[in-house]
């Protein structure tokens, strides 16, 4: 997972080298997208790990499985061991520098992951590989060591080919876009959230590490004429404004896995496709996707959401895609919501936003269906 292991498992074995991982100043805005702590190392080396622990869990739950359903070839299990064996490898590394540094013991949590499909589990790895990419660029920024972004140079690449490994066996294209999307750490903990059922402690949970935004929820839209061009900071925002034609107003996609609704992205207008949302509120006290409702509403402090206020999709006023190192920004109305681009390279994700700018996220982000 490229993500924030990669820098986290280059911050936390500078540190070590070094002997004890010395606590890094941060500036007001990185302070807030490492969900505030002192000692960024320590804190993105155990919140790389979990994610490390949690896509190895996900391969090595598919690979046993395999034995059983058959969903996949002798070659395409071959190819799904390598990816685990990797992964693994970044876990022990990122443990032992931990260690060495004096950190705690980070342990598997109990993950609910659905691998009773085959195109669910396919496009589930492709979401957390990508997932990882985006954490990984998203903490760059965070990370002070010329010798910490070297060693997750190290690591990148080879997040990278497992993505493309996943995208093989989808069909899909092997290089899908010019750039990788980035996501904030808080981004991230809420895009690996719906997989987290528990964790036998808060050092091993990444909801507690680096809190998650709130949950969206896609809602049937009513379509209308609002929607918006699509903007957003490193241009490449015209395609919003394009039509795509609707397939079928009910598509019951599990929005890839991810614990969300599967509540149809639906309203069409003019041929053109318009998203639309609730914000799920989180009863579980162990960081594991709690329970939803339709209506807007606050996010329990006990599963360890950043949002300490009322959420509602009513303060929201674009809906943001991540697109490389910025977003394309689409604007948001109730009830018809937001139009859809047509041009979005999957998977995709979008977040709820106050303003044209991804550090005033509202709730999300959420993968699209692919």
């Amino acid at each position: 997972m490229v993500s924030f292991k990669a820098s986290m498992a280059a911050v936390v074995f500078a540190s070590a080298v070094s002997s004890i991982p010395a606590p890094v100043r941060l500036t007001p805005r990185q302070a807030a997208e490492s969900g505030g702590s002192a000692n960024m190392d320590t804190t993105i080396a155990e919140f790389a790990r979990t994610l490390e622990l949690a896509e190895g869990a996900f391969y090595k739950q598919v690979i046993t499985q395999n034995a059983q359903n058959k969903l996949f070839s002798e070659e395409e299990v071959d190819q799904m061991q390598k990816i685990f064996d990797t992964e693994d490898a970044h876990a022990t590394k990122l443990q032992q520098v931990l260690t060495a540094g004096g950190g705690p013991l980070i342990k598997p949590c109990k993950y609910k992951f659905d691998t009773t499909d085959r195109n669910k589990i396919l496009q589930t790895a492709l979401v957390l590989e990508e997932t990882g990419q985006a954490a990984y660029l998203g903490a760059a920024p965070l990370v002070q060591s010329k010798d910490t972004l070297a060693l997750a140079g190290s690591i990148l690449p080879v997040e990278s080919q497992h993505a493309t490994v996943l995208r093989g066996l989808l069909k899909m294209d092997a290089v899908p876009r010019p750039f990788s999307n980035a996501l904030s750490p808080a981004d991230v903990s809420t895009m690996v959230e719906p997989f987290i059922d528990s964790c036998e402690d808060d050092a091993s949970n990444p909801l507690k590490l680096v809190p998650p935004n709130p949950q969206l929820q896609m809602q049937m839209s009513s379509g209308g004429a609002a929607g918006g061009q699509g903007g957003g900071e490193g241009g490449g925002g015209a395609a919003a404004g394009e039509k795509r034609a609707v397939n079928g107003a009910n598509n019951n996609n599990n929005n890839n896995n991810n614990g969300q609704s599967s509540s149809t992205v639906s309203g069409a207008v003019n041929n053109a496709k318009f998203l639309r949302f609730s914000i799920a509120s989180s009863s579980s006290n162990s960081g594991g996707g709690g329970g939803a409702t339709e209506s807007a509403s606050s996010s329990s402090s006990e599963s360890g959401s950043s949002s300490t206020s009322t959420a509602s999709v009513n303060d929201a006023k674009f809906c943001a895609f991540p697109d490389g190192t910025s977003a394309r920004f689409v604007d948001y109305a109730e009830p018809q919501g937001c139009q859809m681009p047509d041009d979005l390279v999957q998977p995709a994700m979008v977040m709820l936003t106050r303003e044209r700018d991804v550090s005033t996220v509202i709730a999300g982000p959420m993968p699209l269906p692919m």
